[in-house]
Formats: C-alpha cells, structure tokens, sequence
C-alpha cells in the first residue's frame, strides 16, 4: 500500500506543473477574452450547461452576463440545485441557484470542464448580436418613419426598386417590398 501511495504522489508531483501551467493560460486566455467583449458593449447574456457532476441534483452552467460581484459581463458559473425534475423537455426542471462565482474566482475543476461551452458562448454572442441588429434596425427605421409623420416632417422617400404600371415597387421600413400609388409618391 506504501508504494501505491508513493506512486500516486509522483505522479501528482509530475501533473501539478502542467496542471498549473494550463490554468494559467485559461485565465489569461479568458481575461482577455472578457475584456474584449466588455469594451465591445455589447450587453448579451448568453448562459449553457455544461456536464461536471456526478450528483444527479446539481446541474452547472457557465454564461457571459452581468457579474454578481460589481465587476460588468463576466463569464460566470452557476450552481444549480434541482428541486424537482421535469417529465418532458418542454417544462423546464425547478431549480435553484446554490452557488455563483465570477469564472476566474470558481473551482479550478469547474473552470476547466467549462472551457470548451465558453468558446460555444462567444459564437452564441455573435449571433445573438447579428440577429439582434437585423430586427433593432428594422424596428427603428419604422420608429423613425412614424416619428417624422406625426411630426410633420418630410417623410423621407423610400428606395424604389421597380415600377409596375400606376405604381411603384418600394423598400418597406421592414426592408420588404411593398406597393404604392405613383400619384401617392414623389418622384
């Protein structure tokens, strides 16, 4: 048993400065990576479960949102306790949050096994981001259409993309193509 025990710490004192030498670059590498997404101010909370329990209660999420802490959007891990499971995937678990902590304050263990779903956050972000600007866009330009109208301000002319007859096929606020009497539309 006293040579097992040996064995097993060797081989600890082998692995701890590789260990040490990967989470430090993980925290480098994710510091930076908060920072760049903090000075882009882009606002998106995006949160995934990530697979580290041997407990069937407790389930664990890393996310890019704002931080409990004061420090802005960080990445963070979430302890979750399950109260009560779900019977069906479309009614979501009971659960409540036991534990939280800012990425670089949580247990290494959890930083590492979370590694992977940050990089799936950062495309989410992305995506979020475009998805978001398509529909803000739209949305303000008809905001800024109605606005002008009941303001009384000149309506700015939309893009005709064709004629067709009496009338003329315009770009609509929601960039969509729409109808209009060329006697309702100056030229």
């Amino acid at each position: 048993m006293g040579e097992d025990l040996r064995q097993h710490i060797m081989k600890i004192k082998e692995i701890a400065p590789k260990l040490n030498a990967v989470m430090d670059s993980a925290n480098k590498s994710v510091a930076e990576l908060e920072a760049t997404l903090r000075s882009c101010g882009i606002g998106i909370e995006v949160r995934m479960y990530f697979d580290c329990s041997a407990d069937e209660l407790t389930d664990y999420f890393v996310g890019y949102q704002r931080s409990k802490s004061g420090r802005g959007f960080c990445f963070v891990i979430d302890e979750v306790r399950v109260i009560e499971r779900s019977e069906s995937h479309e009614v979501p678990d009971t659960t409540e949050i036991v534990d939280s902590w800012d990425w670089q304050d949580a247990p290494r263990d959890l930083r590492l096994k979370s590694l992977k779903e940050i990089t799936e956050i950062v495309s989410e972000i992305s995506n979020d981001a475009e998805e978001l600007l398509q529909k803000s866009s739209a949305s303000v330009e008809s905001l800024n259409l109605l606005k002008e109208s009941l303001l009384g301000n000149s309506v700015p002319q939309p893009e005709i993309l064709a004629e067709d007859g009496d009338e003329f096929i315009v770009r609509s606020p929601l960039d969509r193509p729409m109808r209009i009497p060329k006697s309702k539309l100056r030229k």
